[in-house]
This record gives C-alpha cells, sequence and structure tokens, in this order.
C-alpha cells in the first residue's frame, strides 16, 4: 500500500472519528434537553389544551415529547446533508481534508443546534414565550456561540485552517441563526420581520445559484471585516432575545436594531453580486 492510500484511509478514519463524535453529542445533548423541557412521553391527560396559542396553557406532554423528536430528527437528516455537502465542496475546491480539533469544535458547534431544532418543535405546538423552556434555549445557543469563537481562534492558533473548517463554521452560523432567530420570533421576543435575518443566508445562495442556472454573471464579493461584526451583533442579539430575564418589548428594540444594518449589508452585496453595484 502507498504511502498516499495510508495517509487517505487516516484521514478518512478521523471524518468518520470526527461525524461519531458530533452524533453521539447531538443525541446525549438532546436526551438532557429532553428531561428540561419536562415532556416525558405520556399521553395528555383529559382536559389539556390542545390550542395553547388561544388558551395560554401548555399541550399535553406526549404531544410535546413527539415534537422534538421530529425537530431533532429533521435537523440530524440536515446537518448530515450539510456535512457531506460541505465535504465534497471542500475536496473539490482544496483536495483532501484533514479533521482537526478546530474541525471538531465546529462539530459539536453543530451538534447543538439540534436540540435547538428540537426546541423550536415544541414551541410550535406548546406555549410559546419567552421562560416557558427557562434557559435551556438560551443555554444552548449561547453555547453555540462560544464554540463559534472557540473554533476560530483554535484553528488560527495550531494553524490548521481548512477548505473544509470553513465551510462547516459558514454552515453552522446560517442553520443556528435562522433556528434562533425563528425561536425568538415565535417566543414574541422579535418582530416577525426578524425571520429575514435567519434566512438571509440561505435567499442569497438561492438568488446565487438561480443565476447560475440562468447563465447570468455572478461577481466576486470584496472582503468587509464588517460581515463578522454585523453576524456578531446578530448572534448577539438573538441570544439577548432569548434570555428569560429580558423583557420582550425590549428584546424587539434590540433586534430590530441590529436587523436593520444586517439586512441592509447584505443588499448591498446581493447588488454587488449581480453586478448592479461596483
Amino acid at each position: 500500500m502507498t504511502s498516499s492510500a495510508s495517509a487517505s484511509r487516516r484521514r478518512r478514519r478521523r471524518l468518520r472519528a470526527v461525524a461519531a463524535v458530533h452524533l453521539v453529542l447531538a443525541v446525549a445533548v438532546s436526551i438532557v434537553a429532553l428531561s428540561l423541557l419536562d415532556v416525558p412521553f405520556e399521553p395528555a391527560r383529559s382536559g389539556a389544551s390542545l390550542d395553547p396559542i388561544r388558551s395560554g396553557v401548555p399541550v399535553g406532554s406526549g404531544r410535546s415529547g413527539l415534537a422534538f423528536l421530529l425537530g431533532t430528527s429533521l435537523a440530524l437528516v440536515a446537518a448530515a446533508a450539510i456535512g457531506r455537502r460541505s465535504l465534497v465542496v471542500a475536496r473539490s475546491e482544496a483536495g483532501p481534508q484533514p479533521a482537526t480539533a478546530a474541525t471538531l469544535v465546529t462539530a459539536i458547534r453543530a451538534g447543538t443546534l439540534v436540540p435547538l431544532a428540537g426546541v423550536l418543535a415544541v414551541s410550535l405546538v406548546a406555549d410559546p414565550t419567552v421562560g416557558s423552556n427557562g434557559w435551556l434555549p438560551a443555554t444552548l445557543y449561547g453555547t453555540v456561540a462560544a464554540l463559534d469563537v472557540i473554533d476560530g481562534a483554535l484553528a488560527r492558533a495550531t494553524d490548521s485552517v481548512t477548505a473544509l473548517g470553513a465551510r462547516l463554521d459558514t454552515e453552522a452560523d446560517a442553520l443556528g441563526i435562522l433556528l434562533a432567530s425563528a425561536l425568538a420570533v415565535r417566543y414574541g421576543a422579535a418582530p416577525a420581520a426578524f425571520i429575514a435575518v435567519g434566512a438571509a443566508r440561505y435567499l442569497f445562495v438561492a438568488g446565487m445559484h438561480f443565476r447560475s442556472r440562468r447563465g447570468l454573471a455572478l461577481h466576486e464579493l470584496d472582503d468587509r471585516p464588517i460581515r463578522r461584526v454585523l453576524a456578531g451583533a446578530a448572534m448577539l442579539a438573538v441570544w439577548i432575545a432569548l434570555l428569560p430575564a429580558v423583557a420582550p418589548e425590549h428584546a424587539r428594540v434590540v433586534t430590530a436594531f441590529v436587523a436593520i444594518p444586517f439586512l441592509g449589508h447584505f443588499l448591498r452585496d446581493w447588488l454587488v453580486v449581480s453586478g448592479r453595484l461596483g
């Protein structure tokens, strides 16, 4: 066996190990989150509300538990698809990708989004108010944001920045802000328009794909540090909105204040990419 083939096998084993850690962590955190949500798998008591939005009381525990499982299952499928796609694209752009410590941290961050998706699913069938699930949503998303700082710093400190790690980082950022912004809107802690902040990157990518399919030109974006600043501000704003200690009316002001420049810059980038702005 050649040395290159042996190295390739070692890389595949490391990547499989990262994927396994991701899956185990996601399942473990989801189990803990499910216990904290207090939604055991038991039939709803007679008289339990079937319409919590109008009645203001929780639904039966079985319904919430099933919603949580459905949300986490869909998130696991999405995470697996994103991970596979990221690996394929990174390999096509930069060749074989090593599994580094920073990539492992990013995978852990992505795994923490799985129970957050479950919490969002529960909010669709149970009492949708900030604090209805205690500090769990804010803790989950706060962990995601903190690990975002750690994985980038670790990659730079160990000189192990990779195309795979960069792409996974971007995808985790996008999915995290989508889930958290939807949850904040559902809780009434952000205006309904704030969901555009979570959907902005996906709409941007869809627009680029549409132009590419139609043979229209796509222009390169310039490197602007303000993008990272605005992304960090959006993450901070949505985390504040999920904190039970912050009044919803105050959280709505914070999220609206951040949404305006965030979406404005996305619009500016779209004008550049589509050639309407030089």
